[in-house]
């Protein structure tokens, strides 16, 4: 039943991040995105050493679905821009970042192109993990459970 509701597209680092004519469509209800957390090798490194404990899940990414330039942050910003040509073709682009000060960066940028409808969410696995979940919307609606004052990570 859901087969039909929910599809995903392969991408090469060439294509656009967002593209409603990959799947035959005028527009998007959302885009929701896992993006690469780390900007290079040794970023990665420098992270998992800093781990006070052993992982508790073994890492099967490829290095492409783990680093890019800009690591989680410069992905999102590049949907951001992209968002700006799509405007109200996706109702909501949605992403999770892993970095509390990629979270401010993203929210700074809406910020500067006049993104005013747009919301963050703590996402908690385990006692240490923390994974933030930003989205944007050039529309006036808003989730049912977000209100203006909650939308900001600085709270």
């Amino acid at each position: 039943m859901y087969k039909r509701q929910i599809r995903t597209k392969l991408n090469t680092t060439e294509d656009a991040l967002i593209s409603p004519e990959a799947f035959s469509l005028k527009k998007l209800d959302f885009v929701m995105c896992n993006p690469p957390f780390y900007s290079s090798a040794e970023d990665l490194a420098i992270s998992s050493a800093s781990k006070s404990g052993p992982p508790s899940a073994v890492c099967t990414g490829a290095e492409v679905e783990m680093i890019c330039p800009g690591g989680d942050a410069g992905f999102v910003l590049r949907m951001v821009e992209e968002s700006r040509e799509l405007r109200d073709t996706v109702r909501w682009y949605t992403s999770m970042l892993g970095k509390l000060s990629s979270v401010h960066q993203v929210i700074d940028r809406l910020k500067e192109i006049g993104i005013k409808n747009w919301a963050v969410t703590l996402l908690r696995a385990g006692n240490k993990t923390r994974r933030w979940a930003v989205g944007w919307s050039f529309g006036d609606k808003r989730p049912s459970n977000v209100s203006r004052e909650q939308s900001s990570p600085h709270s």
